[in-house]
């Protein structure tokens, strides 16, 4: 009989209890390598247990379904409950995977009513959940399922979806994993750059770091961190996070310690020396040939000058530099997030999968 067994979080990515982390990325690791052909996605083992530490900003829960309780090697499904511990705490993301010869076989039902009861005993009212499929549904295909603010589609007759909708989830929003094979033909980067800088420079500097925000603008990339509010959310349950350079510097920390390297640009207004949007890329370490693509944001009253478009070529450039190994850039999107898309799409991203947002309200 399988066991569902909750594993303490680790003290340090060197505790014992760090297995459980390790052992769940493996399998997101085989479980993406199975529907996209790579693991680009996936934490490496040495991040796995180090992000498994908690944080002032994040805790996270975990169970592991195994077929003899005290044999870590029989790991046959894992789950988390991430629980932020600063902002929007009436909300848990559970997400689990089951290795595919076990499913159907009630471990992943068990697996989330475990995390569920958790999450509702932490005093969340809300879990959400995101949940990938390789194949792009469209309007007319079979089963296509629209979620019910925002738009795009995802396969509602998909394991996965018939799982969550039988849980009493509801689709609120679908996401577009799209893919930049780099580096990009100058013919592509150049004229964008160049455009974009014309209806901008004049007006705003652009600055760039590597790993470690400079002292002098830190506080100022807190405001523009929190600003990713802004960004579309269709029907999920989500609130504005509260950003301070103590905050910022322990995520920079954390990311250097899980062997995750950053590049960042930055817009700082001329006239005020304010922030008005940044951009960044992260990447393993373990991993020189793939990047992805985080944040990227313009506070309101600085948009419509382009500056979106100049921070990303910008950063890119910077990335061809400092890590010419890369191949490959990984982002995601709202589906509704039409601006921020089309971006992208100039520069030559091309969507790859997509990702339901799901939610469930407890109770």
């Amino acid at each position: 009989m399988v066991a569902i067994v909750e594993v303490p979080p680790p003290t340090s990515a060197d505790d014992p209890n760090a297995w459980a982390a390790m052992a769940d990325t493996t399998l997101w690791s085989a479980e993406t390598f199975d529907q996209l052909g790579y693991e680009d996605l996936n934490d490496p083992i040495e991040t796995a247990a180090s992000l498994a530490v908690p944080s002032s900003n994040r805790r996270t829960l975990r169970w592991v379904a195994l077929d003899d309780a005290d044999d870590h090697t029989t790991v046959v499904g894992s789950c988390t409950c991430s629980l932020t511990l600063r902002d929007n705490l009436g909300t848990a993301g559970v997400h689990a995977v089951v290795r595919p010869d076990r499913r159907r076989q009630g471990i992943g039902t068990a697996l989330f009513d475990a995390a569920e009861q958790r999450a509702a005993a932490e005093g969340r009212h809300t879990v959400q959940s995101w949940v990938l499929q390789a194949a792009r549904t469209r309007a007319d295909d079979p089963g296509a399922l629209a979620p019910r603010e925002g738009s795009g589609f995802v396969d509602g007759n998909h394991a996965s979806a018939r799982f969550l909708l039988g849980r009493g989830y509801s689709l609120e929003q679908v996401e577009v994993h799209s893919l930049l094979r780099v580096p990009l033909p100058a013919a592509v980067i150049d004229p964008l750059e160049s455009d974009a800088a014309a209806a901008s420079e004049s007006s705003y500097r652009l600055i760039a770091w590597a790993d470690r925000c400079p002292d002098d603008i830190v506080d100022g990339l807190a405001e523009v961190r929190a600003a990713m509010a802004d960004a579309p959310i269709a029907g999920l349950d989500f609130e504005r996070q509260h950003w301070s350079a103590d905050r910022v510097r322990e995520v920079e920390q954390r990311w250097a310690d899980a062997g995750v390297t950053t590049l960042a640009t930055a817009a700082q207004h001329v006239e005020t020396g304010e922030l008005a949007g940044y951009t960044e890329l992260i990447r393993f370490v373990t991993k020189a040939d793939s990047a992805i693509q985080e944040d990227t944001v313009v506070i309101a009253a600085h948009r419509g000058h382009r500056l979106g478009m100049r921070l990303k070529t910008a950063n890119l450039r910077l990335m061809a530099k400092q890590w010419p190994r890369v191949r490959r850039v990984h982002t995601w999107n709202a589906d509704e997030n039409d601006y921020m898309r089309s971006i992208n799409i100039a520069l030559g991203f091309r969507p790859e999968s997509s990702e339901g947002g799901w939610q469930k309200v407890l109770g």
